[in-house]
């Protein structure tokens, strides 16, 4: 495996606590690769086939889904660093994505496919990028067939007994799905949040719920997007929205800048949520 990819892979959330050796443990059998993709390049198709789950790197992505009207509604936006999407569609069995995604801007993306994830048990026979590894049962030592790159035993330098594979393998397993259990715990909590975003009945307090829980502890809401962009988020027009950050900047509620919006008055926007 890559090392490069390895070591991405073990700075992000998914493979959060887990060793180099659990990482690619997981990934025999499966494949992993770096893609970069410019500013409205579509990674996946509302009607694609689910195959593979994705990590952004770095850059942006929007998540959206079109109206029969053609209007385009933001669903989310995946902007940190080791931000995992489109994986739901991966677990539950979906037939077809009902979303697209596109980079906002442009941005790294890696594509994940483990196929490993439901067998507690090492795989007899593993690949990944075109090598293949044999693993020999019970007390006999793993063996492995390899081109190219070194395989996991021989890059540990050791002559890893079955067993002590198959352990490597099942604690590799439950780590990753304990992330992935975080990770949903997550996303439940920030869909619950949009939710109540979206439900607020004003346009002041939908724009008080997207600043409030964005800023950071000294009031700062960075990398805000476009007025256009903001204003696909709130689901509002975009004239609107313009009007009213200008009213709210006029009251001292907030003080627009370049990079970002800055909150003046905390206090005065939960008021409106």
């Amino acid at each position: 495996m890559d090392g490069r990819i390895t070591g991405l892979l073990g700075r992000t959330r998914l493979f959060h606590g887990m060793t180099p050796e659990q990482i690619e443990s997981l990934l025999l059998g499966g494949h992993a690769r770096c893609r970069t993709y410019e500013t409205g390049e579509v990674i996946f198709h509302d009607g694609d086939t689910p195959a593979e789950m994705f990590l952004l790197l770095s850059g942006k992505v929007l998540v959206t889904k079109s109206a029969f009207t053609g209007n385009r509604m933001i669903l989310t936006q995946i902007d940190e660093p080791g931000d995992l999407f489109g994986e739901v569609y991966l677990f539950m069995k979906k037939a077809r994505y009902e979303v697209e995604a596109e980079a906002a801007e442009r941005s790294e993306v890696l594509s994940l496919s483990v196929p490993e994830l439901h067998k507690k048990e090492m795989p007899e026979t593993l690949r990944f990028s075109g090598e293949e590894y044999s693993a020999v049962r019970g007390e006999e030592a793993m063996t492995p067939h390899f081109s190219g790159e070194e395989s996991l035993v021989a890059r540990m330098g050791v002559s890893m007994r079955a067993g002590e594979a198959e352990q490597l393998h099942q604690e590799a397993v439950q780590r990753f799905q304990q992330n992935l259990l975080t990770i949903f715990a997550t996303k439940a909590y920030l869909l619950n949040n949009r939710v109540r975003l979206l439900g607020s009945p004003t346009l002041r307090g939908k724009i008080a719920h997207y600043l409030l829980q964005r800023q950071n502890a000294d009031g700062v809401v960075a990398r805000v997007p476009t007025r256009e962009m903001m204003a696909e988020l709130l689901s509002v027009a975009r004239p609107s929205l313009s009007r009213e950050l200008s009213h709210m900047e006029k009251e001292g509620l907030i003080e627009l800048k370049d990079k970002g919006i800055v909150i003046r008055d905390a206090a005065a926007l939960e008021k409106y949520l």
